[in-house]
């Protein structure tokens, strides 16, 4: 048990490090809130991000909460997990690279009752990491003369989540849930344009969002065995369009000195949100999910306006091998994991372009009891080839821990 406690309190403090670093480097998080992170745990991080239709007594997922039911009545877990993420961008024939880690999320779940699960958590909701610059020539404002100006550019901040949410069986072979979550945080964008020939001609531009807000996720889940050796799981989840209540400020600095410093509440909207999954086990070893969500982020404000941003939508394969549950073999106990997305991206840009990656990893068991070590490796491309392509590899690490904390021990 201590042995199991300071693995985790050395682990928590690590990912605690790697909180305080920008989690993206993508200059494509220059463009609405940034990378958005979908919300993951352990096993879903390397079975392509599914988790809709996703129901186990031993781990925690937050992507449905009707899930939370599951819990065994005795049993407390808790999940944390961090990541490390290498960039390789490719523009005009130029790459360049870039690496950094994170913290991804710490999740809690124990029982209330023999049919209601609870669970505690908190995650990034997006992020936003960039810094480049562009030379071009321009006309000076008299037209006589060809001005070479430079531009450049840096983005940092983010929106952070913290969420609780409750979840409940009924009629045998249905669970309902729901989360609540307070988003907060900042997201700051820089811009600065200065000519390379004319001394003191610059300007430059700060925005800062400001977000502080609530809102729910429902969900719902269908579970039944089959057979013996044929268990089945149907889910959906649902997140109505909600105001993001936060403030904005503008700050503008011109080469004549000027500097002005505007605030205003522009209408900021979290989208609509569906989703629908299903999870298929045999024989308890080969586990197969497919989940498919959409956000409508067209219809939803930006800045006062909709259609700045556009609809995205992602499907999800995943896949998991268990040899031997009870195996005297630590490979025949090992949890194998193997996955693939295709997702649209909800910013707009000049020409359309498609989200790929591949995932693997594998949920290694402690000796004794349910906790586990998962490991996961995802490969991915995005971006537009004729502007910036970007490549990735991230690696995630996390642990699931699971202890009896509710057992009464009798002593005779």
């Amino acid at each position: 048990m201590y042995k199991k406690l300071f693995v985790a309190l050395f682990f928590f403090a690590v990912i605690g490090e790697l909180a305080a670093q920008t989690s993206t480097n993508s200059p494509y998080t220059r463009f609405g809130y940034g990378d958005i992170n979908g919300v993951s745990f352990s096993a879903s991080r390397a079975m392509g991000g599914i988790g809709v239709g996703y129901r186990n007594r031993k781990a925690i997922n937050p992507i449905n909460p009707a899930s939370y039911s599951a819990v065994d009545s005795m049993t407390f877990m808790f999940d944390a997990g961090g990541s490390f993420l290498y960039n390789t961008f490719t523009s005009g024939g130029t790459s360049v690279s870039k690496a950094n880690g994170g913290f991804d999320y710490l999740n809690l779940q124990f029982p209330l009752f023999k049919f209601m699960g609870m669970s505690f958590g908190v995650t990034p909701y997006s992020a936003v990491g960039y810094n480049f610059s562009q030379t071009g020539q321009s006309v000076s404002q008299d037209g006589l003369d060809t001005v070479t100006m430079k531009r450049s550019y840096e983005g940092s901040g983010g929106i952070n989540q913290v969420y609780g949410g409750v979840s409940a069986k009924f009629l045998n072979h249905f669970a309902a849930g729901i989360n609540a979550y307070y988003a907060f945080g900042n997201i700051t964008h820089y811009k600065e344009s200065y000519s390379t020939s004319v001394t003191g001609s610059s300007t430059s531009q700060r925005n800062n969002l400001y977000v502080r807000d609530l809102r729910l996720r429902y969900g719902l889940q269908y579970f039944t065995n089959i057979s013996d050796k044929h268990q089945l799981t149907a889910g959906a989840i649902l997140e109505t369009k909600t105001k993001m209540n936060g403030d904005f400020e503008f700050n503008t600095k011109g080469g004549g000195g000027l500097d002005t410093t505007q605030t205003a509440t522009y209408g900021f909207d979290f989208p609509l949100t569906v989703g629908a999954g299903a999870y298929y086990t045999y024989n308890n070893k080969v586990s197969v999910g497919l989940d498919y969500s959409f956000q409508d982020w067209k219809n939803a404000n930006y800045y006062g306006k909709t259609d700045s941003l556009q609809s995205a939508s992602k499907l999800a394969l995943g896949v998991e091998y268990l040899p031997d549950a009870f195996g005297t073999r630590l490979y025949k106990r090992i949890r194998y994991r193997a996955g693939a997305t295709y997702s649209t991206p909800y910013i707009k840009t000049a020409e359309p372009f498609s989200n790929y990656s591949v995932t693997a990893g594998f949920g290694i068991p402690f000796r004794r009891n349910a906790s586990t070590l998962n490991i996961g490796f995802e490969y991915g491309k995005t971006g537009v080839k004729s502007l910036i392509e970007e490549n990735y590899f991230k690696m995630t690490l996390s642990l699931t821990f699971v202890e009896t904390w509710f057992f009464k021990r009798e002593i005779r």
